[in-house]
C-alpha cells in the first residue's frame, strides 16, 4: 500500500504479507464447537441475570443454530488425502466464492490494516509496550504485532464465509515515500553536522583551558624556583601563547583568551604604576615615546 496516512498525516508505504488456504476439516470442527460453547455460555449468563424473555429467546435460537451446524458435520463427507482434508461443504463453498483463498481475504486485510495505521501516530508504530523483558516478550509487545493480530482477527471472519482460512498477516516493511525520505535524511544530516561542530568546539575549548592551566602551573613553578614575579608572569604569557598557537586556534579566540588572562592576573596597582610610568616617560622623553607608538621598541 502506498501513501497510507498516519494519525499525524505522515504518508507511509506499507508492505504486508499474508497466507490463506481452504479451511481444514479439523479447524472447521474446532471453530463450530467453539461457537456452540460461546452461545451456550451467553444463554446461561442471561438466565442467571434474569434477562428479558426476548433476549433469552434470541440466545436460545443462537444455541440451536450453532448445535445444528455442528451436527451437520456428522453427515458432511471429508475429502482429501492424509496430508490435507476438508469437509465437502467447505470445498464446495470455496469453489463457488473463493477459488483463490489468497485473494479472497486480501481486500479485508488491506482495508483493516489501513484503518489501523490511520489510527496511530507515526512514531508510535515502532514502540514496544514493555522494553524490559526478554526478546520474545519484546517481539510480542510491539505495536506492529498488535496491529497484525487485530488485522488477522478482523479479516478472519471475512474468509470464513467463503470457505477460506487466513493463516497469518505480517507487516513486512514500512517506509517513507522518496520525497519525504529525502527531506528526513537531509534534516538528520544537518542535525548530525551541527552536533559534530558543537562537540569540536567544546573539545577545542577544553584543550585551551587545559593548556592555560598547564602553562600557569609552569610559571608558578618558575616562581617557586626563585625567578622574579615579572619574569615568571612573562614566562606564563609566553607559554600560554605558545600552547594556544600550537593548537591552531583562531586568532580571535587566542586574543580573547590572552586578554582574559591579563585582566585576571594584573592587579589594579600594576595598572596604576604602568600608567604613571608611561606618563613620566612621555613628559621626559617625548621623542622616545613617539618612536614607540610608531612601532619602535624601547630597550
Amino acid at each position: 500500500m502506498e501513501n497510507v496516512l498516519t494519525r499525524d498525516r505522515i504518508a507511509l508505504n506499507v508492505s504486508v504479507l499474508h497466507a490463506a488456504r481452504i479451511e481444514p476439516a479439523g479447524d472447521t470442527k474446532a471453530r463450530l464447537q467453539k461457537e456452540a460453547a460461546a452461545a451456550e455460555a451467553n444463554l446461561s449468563q442471561l438466565i442467571s441475570e434474569n434477562a428479558s424473555a426476548t433476549a433469552i429467546e434470541a440466545a436460545e435460537q443462537s444455541v440451536e443454530a450453532a448445535r445444528q451446524k455442528l451436527q451437520a458435520l456428522e453427515h458432511d463427507p471429508i475429502i482429501g488425502d492424509e496430508l490435507f482434508q476438508v469437509y465437502e461443504s467447505t470445498a464446495r463453498l470455496a469453489a463457488l466464492r473463493a477459488p483463490d483463498p489468497y485473494n479472497a481475504v486480501k481486500f479485508a486485510i488491506l482495508n483493516n490494516l489501513k484503518d489501523a495505521i490511520m489510527s496511530e501516530y507515526s512514531e508510535d508504530l515502532f514502540k514496544i509496550e514493555d522494553d524490559n523483558g526478554d526478546l520474545e516478550t519484546k517481539i510480542n509487545r510491539r505495536k506492529i504485532k498488535e496491529i497484525e493480530d487485530m488485522v488477522t482477527k478482523k479479516s478472519m471472519g471475512f474468509g470464513m464465509g467463503k470457505g477460506a482460512k487466513l493463516l497469518i498477516v505480517d507487516v513486512a516493511d514500512i517506509t517513507f515515500p522518496p520525497e519525504i525520505k529525502e527531506k528526513i535524511e537531509q534534516q538528520v544530516k544537518t542535525l548530525i553536522e551541527e552536533k559534530i561542530q558543537e562537540t569540536e568546539a567544546r573539545i577545542a575549548e577544553s584543550k585551551a583551558k587545559a593548556n592555560m592551566i598547564a602553562a600557569r602551573a609552569k610559571a608558578q613553578a618558575a616562581i617557586m624556583a626563585g625567578k622574579g614575579e615579572g619574569e615568571a608572569r612573562a614566562a606564563l604569557f609566553r607559554e600560554i601563547l605558545r600552547e594556544l598557537k600550537r593548537e591552531r586556534l583562531p586568532q580571535e579566540q587566542i586574543a580573547n583568551a590572552m586578554l582574559g588572562l591579563i585582566s585576571a592576573t594584573t592587579s589594579v596597582k600594576e595598572m596604576k604604576d604602568l600608567f604613571k610610568s608611561s606618563s613620566f616617560l612621555h613628559r621626559r622623553y617625548p621623542e622616545l615615546m613617539a618612536d614607540q607608538s610608531n612601532g619602535g621598541m624601547v630597550e
